[in-house]
């Protein structure tokens, strides 16, 4: 009985866990897709709007602007490393050939193969 329920807490945990990756993966990958790339646009728009040639107040608005983009292209760089690190995928292979070994040997070989 007490094992049946370790088993079952054991599992939620897991899936918990995977449900958590999925998620922060997924926002991850829509701050990339979509995030990130329009403020890699609006900076290369704004290269091509200096070689258009400006006055001298235009060309500091878009020096300022450039700033302004490249600071948040930072941040929105660091929440993608944030929310999905290498580590998280490591963490959620240790888990389950730790806790689920019969339903691990995948995982595991692919382990041992990835650390030799």
């Amino acid at each position: 009985m007490i094992m049946e329920v370790k088993g079952k807490v054991m599992s939620s945990a897991m899936e918990l866990n995977l449900a958590e990756q999925r998620d922060r993966k997924r926002l991850a990958g829509e701050l990339h897709d979509y995030l990130a790339q329009l403020l890699v646009l609006c900076r290369l728009n704004l290269g091509q709007i200096r070689r258009a040639g400006l006055a001298p107040k235009g060309e500091e608005m878009v020096k300022e602007t450039e700033e302004v983009l490249n600071q948040a292209l930072n941040c929105s760089r660091t929440l993608m490393a944030e929310l999905s690190p290498p580590e998280l995928a490591w963490e959620s292979t240790l888990f389950c050939t730790i806790f689920f070994p019969s339903r691990s040997r995948q995982l595991r070989r692919l382990l041992l193969a990835l650390l030799t």
